[in-house]
């Protein structure tokens, strides 16, 4: 990387790398593995840029629910907190949530990726969590700011625009953006 000039670098913590069981104690062999890459990127000048969550969840949480279950929200925040205190000070751009539609509609709403769920009432309520984890990992790093860390999510956007004026092509539009 340093040979290509980068400046920055993104890279995601796989939360089960870190803790197997996706809260309580963490896997040392993780946490120093993380930190090997970070200090690496650092003698190097190239900036870290941290993505906490990435579609990978700890089995264990899966196995009871997954983004279906609220507390999965609340282990998150906890998981982002312990990454914060293990990291902050070498990394200051933090991303929560790594495309947060993608984990909800296609792990739940369609099935096409892991877990592979179906369902508009599962897309919606892993969404909902996926969104509140992030709101409740942002509140818990900011309140631990140490320097200048940045905090913010990772969306996919599109825009769609009709192929026509006719109020059919609108409509479909509208539809398609509010999925």
């Amino acid at each position: 990387m340093k040979n290509l000039n980068f400046s920055h670098y993104r890279f995601s913590i796989n939360w089960s790398r870190v803790m197997p069981d996706g809260r309580g104690p963490v896997n040392e062999a993780g946490i120093d593995f993380y930190k090997r890459l970070i200090n690496e990127l650092n003698e190097h000048q190239i900036t870290p840029m941290l993505t906490l969550y990435h579609w990978e969840l700890p089995q264990q949480l899966e196995d009871e629910g997954g983004w279906l279950n609220r507390d999965t929200a609340y282990y998150f925040a906890e998981y982002a907190e312990r990454m914060f205190r293990e990291f902050s000070a070498e990394v200051p751009y933090w991303i929560t949530q790594n495309e947060p539609w993608v984990a909800s509609r296609l792990g739940y709403g369609e099935g096409i990726h892991a877990p592979g769920k179906k369902g508009l009432n599962n897309f919606l309520t892993a969404a909902h969590h996926l969104l509140l984890s992030h709101g409740l990992a942002t509140e818990r790093l900011r309140a631990m700011k140490q320097t200048e860390q940045q905090t913010g999510i990772a969306l996919n956007l599109s825009s769609h625009y009709p192929a026509d004026s006719r109020p059919s092509s609108q409509e479909a539009v509208i539809r398609r953006m509010a999925s």
